[in-house]
């Protein structure tokens, strides 16, 4: 993923956090949110501190922070820091790389994840113990361990819990046709996406004072754009899961089941993005470029992007053709410098 990409996706990740905490605190007494701020701007320091004694390869500081955020890493993922998120199994990537001890406790908690004689079946030991093998730069293990699941039906609904981690190891592998049995109902989960941008409106009951209708509608208002966000974040991984399965006629049910709820070029965009980093995009796709409204972010270098890959595909297979040409001319030479009155029988 380019770096346009990433931001896009950290930037959306973040607004929706904000968009669902802001749902929350409406139910929340002042006194008590004020203490969720509290510990949310700690755990935030905490964080940048980490980062920057990383940054100055003062890795023993470093490393006391990090995995004291990963030992309570489930209560500060109710704080809004997420252990498992790209950017933080970056950051825990660079730290093993570069500290005996931080690799020493990763590997121990890997053996202890597998204590049972394998991967954990649970799905937060299951997502700790994929990141723990991202971080310790064993992918492959997590690879093996997913292409043993694909002959097994009865499991491959579980990966559903785990795709968000497993997905990066597979993209990363550029194995993107591998991901489609985590993405089984693609249009499925459109419409349930779908539905939540426009949720249906609730009759207020009578007498309500003006101050509890105002707040009742405004977390309506940040429903929708939460749901809006949520749709902009999971649909162009979906469509671009589709191309890369071989899947054109579904792809095409795709694209339009989701203009048919968010007809956004930004949102376009995005999706063509994915489909030319799983590295399977077309001239179709290519042709949905020059549809969307000039100008929108991000449209051009695609364009640029896309029409330099194609271009490479079709000089390589120029190349092939020639080979083949060449070899059968050659082959017909031979055949012509025979003489007419040999024989394979030496008559």
């Amino acid at each position: 993923m380019d770096m346009t990409s990433a931001r896009h996706e950290k930037n959306i990740f973040i607004d929706v956090i904000k968009l669902g905490l802001i749902a929350v605190l409406f139910f929340v007494p002042a006194t008590a949110y004020s203490d969720i701020f509290d510990k949310m701007d700690r755990l935030e320091e905490k964080v940048a501190d980490a980062k920057s004694h990383l940054e100055n390869a003062s890795y023993t500081r470093a490393s006391k922070i990090y995995l004291g955020l990963w030992r309570n890493r489930y209560n500060n993922r109710e704080l809004m820091v997420d252990m498992h998120s790209a950017n933080m199994v970056s950051d825990l990537s660079a730290l093993v790389e570069n500290h005996d001890k931080s690799r020493d406790f990763f590997v121990s908690q890997r053996e202890l994840l597998e204590r049972k004689g394998g991967p954990p079946t649970r799905i937060d030991p299951l997502n700790d113990w994929i990141v723990v093998n991202q971080i310790l730069g064993d992918s492959e293990r997590t690879l093996s361990w997913y292409d043993q699941q694909l002959d097994d039906p009865d499991l491959l609904a579980e990966l559903r819990n785990v795709r968000t981690v497993l997905s990066r190891q597979l993209i990363a592998a550029d194995r993107w046709s591998d991901l489609w049995p985590m993405y089984p109902d693609p249009l499925g989960e459109i419409t349930q996406f779908g539905e939540r941008l426009n949720p249906k409106r609730q009759n207020l009951p009578r007498g309500m004072s003006g101050p509890s209708r105002d707040i009742i509608e405004r977390m309506v208002e940040q429903r929708k754009e939460m749901a809006a966000l949520t749709f902009d974040w999971h649909i162009p991984r979906q469509y671009a899961v589709v191309v890369a399965s071989g899947r054109p006629e579904l792809a095409e049910q795709v694209w339009n089941h989701v203009l048919s709820y968010r007809r956004v070029p930004e949102l376009q965009v995005a999706m063509l993005e994915q489909a030319v980093e799983s590295g399977f995009a077309d001239q179709t796709h290519l042709a949905k470029m020059k549809k969307i409204k000039a100008g929108t972010p991000g449209l051009y270098p695609l364009q640029v992007k896309l029409e330099s890959q194609l271009s490479a595909v079709e000089t390589d297979t120029a190349g092939q053709d020639d080979e083949i040409s060449a070899a059968s001319t050659s082959e017909e030479a031979e055949v012509g410098d025979v003489p007419a009155s040999s024989s394979i029988f030496g008559d």
